[in-house]
């Protein structure tokens, strides 16, 4: 089974093509690609969405044990 990160990580993919692609800050909007700031953003979103809407449906089919969260990721959304 994939973990949190995976998961989270296969979302922003899905969402922007181009979320691995790595852009400057000072690039034209039309080059393709992600600003740092941007794909960290994307991210959060994507937390979001994972821990509101996807973590409850795994956690009541598969279990807590199989969402894949670590402790030091929990700790990091504290922050």
């Amino acid at each position: 089974m994939k973990t949190r990160e995976e998961i989270i990580h296969s979302m922003c993919v899905m969402y922007r093509e181009d979320y691995e692609v790595p852009k400057l800050a000072t690039d034209p909007p039309w080059v393709r690609g992600m600003t740092a700031l941007e794909r960290r953003g994307l991210w959060r979103v994507m937390e979001q969405i994972y821990d509101i809407n996807i973590k409850p449906v795994m956690e009541k089919k598969y279990g807590t044990q199989t969402t894949g969260i670590s402790k030091s990721n929990r700790n990091r959304r504290k922050r």
